[in-house]
């Protein structure tokens, strides 16, 4: 049996980053496609919608802000002279980048699946600025690029 080389390096991290950024962006555009093609939201004007839009919204915004504030100091810094490849190729990077892209990505979908089931203005700003904040913390951004 022969050893396998783990699959961590800048170009792993690029696709990953991309995957999740492309996944949370058709999550929030079909189901903003879904709500308008529908006329409303799933949930329409049941009195259980207003509580569960601030709900997800409010779910989506703190795992956003968890991911921030909590994993985002948990990225090494690049050491100098270090290559991306050399950067990525740590475990510690590969995955502590890789569990904020998820947290924040989380986040856009809990509050996209809010706007889908129960509409609201805030629940569509949490998923968009998920997505934002996804688009800004790319692996050449984290290394320091």
């Amino acid at each position: 049996m022969t050893p396998t080389t783990p699959l961590r390096g800048p170009g792993y991290a690029t696709i990953l980053h991309r995957a999740l950024m492309i996944g949370l962006a058709v999550v929030i555009g079909g189901g903003a496609a879904m709500v308008a093609m529908l006329g409303g939201p799933f949930l329409g004007a049941a009195p259980v919608a207003r509580l569960l839009r601030y709900l997800l919204a409010g779910s989506g915004l703190l795992a956003v802000v968890a991911a921030l504030l909590l994993l985002r100091p948990r990225l090494p810094p690049r050491a100098p002279g270090a290559s991306q490849d050399q950067y990525w190729s740590q475990a510690s990077t590969f995955v502590a980048a890789l569990r904020l892209w998820m947290i924040v990505e989380g986040g856009g979908s809990i509050a996209a699946v809010g706007y889908i089931l129960a509409g609201g203005l805030e629940t569509i700003v949490v998923a968009g600025v998920a997505l934002g904040i996804l688009a800004l913390s790319g692996p050449a951004r984290l290394s320091g690029e």
